[in-house]
């Protein structure tokens, strides 16, 4: 062996020990922080199915500067929607009358905080028609009616809902319109000032090529809310 031979051994051997350094390193931090991570009890939830912890299920908590919000179904298949405030262990639990069939895992629900502090609720979505209800105050644990975002005629036929904020309060709705296989990807936009959604885009697509073996397109609709400015778009 030359000695360029052997020093470039002895290089690659350090940098192969600084790399699992470095990655043993950012392993024992990972694991500090989970072991830091506090587990706060709230009340018995419905466990005969998945539909509190299903795989479908993106928007369980919401939070913003002031309050934290976790919404799940209890044992009777009703809506309990937890509140904190940010820095509070103390949670105060709330059962709603809004009802949904926990039998089948697809009915999860979305829940989520625009600009304003309004909570929005999409619940019990397998392929029929949208329910949604917004909150009567913000912050307020008491709901209106069930409505349409847009309009009756697109929102008959919806599955996985799904809520994203953007910087400027807004709310971006996801949700696939129509049946595995053979449904839409729908983004729509709900105000803060006008306060009502508008139709932002339609992806008409083979829904089924995209879900793979998860069931739904997850990450392509955080790809196109990302794209279309989720997080970076402004008010002008």
């Amino acid at each position: 062996m030359t000695k360029i031979q052997l020093l470039f051994s002895l290089l690659s051997l350090v940098f192969v020990f600084s790399c699992t350094s470095n990655e043993d390193e950012v392993a024992r931090q990972e694991d500090e922080d989970f072991l830091s991570v506090e587990i706060m009890p709230l009340s018995y939830g419905y466990s005969k199915t998945s539909v509190n912890t299903s795989i479908y299920r993106c928007n369980s908590i919401a939070s913003d500067s002031k309050y934290q919000f976790v919404a799940y179904y209890n044992e009777r298949g009703n809506i309990v929607i937890a509140k904190r405030f940010i820095n509070s262990k103390e949670w105060n639990i709330k059962e709603t009358d809004i009802w949904g069939d926990c039998t089948d895992a697809h009915n999860s629900i979305s829940i989520a905080l625009d600009g304003d502090g309004y909570i929005h609720l999409s619940y019990a979505q397998h392929g029929n028609r949208l329910k949604y209800r917004k909150s009567l105050e913000p912050y307020s644990r008491d709901f209106g009616d069930l409505s349409y975002m847009i309009d009756s005629v697109e929102e008959q036929r919806v599955t996985y809902p799904e809520f994203y904020r953007k910087n400027d309060g807004n709310l971006i709705f996801a949700y696939r319109s129509g049946y595995s296989g053979d449904g839409d990807l729908v983004l729509n936009e709900y105000d803060v000032i006008e306060k009502n959604g508008r139709e932002n885009m339609k992806i008409c697509l083979m829904v089924k090529m995209l879900e793979m073996h998860t069931g739904k397109c997850i990450w392509t609709i955080m790809m196109l809310c990302f794209f279309l400015g989720c997080g970076e778009k402004h008010r002008q």
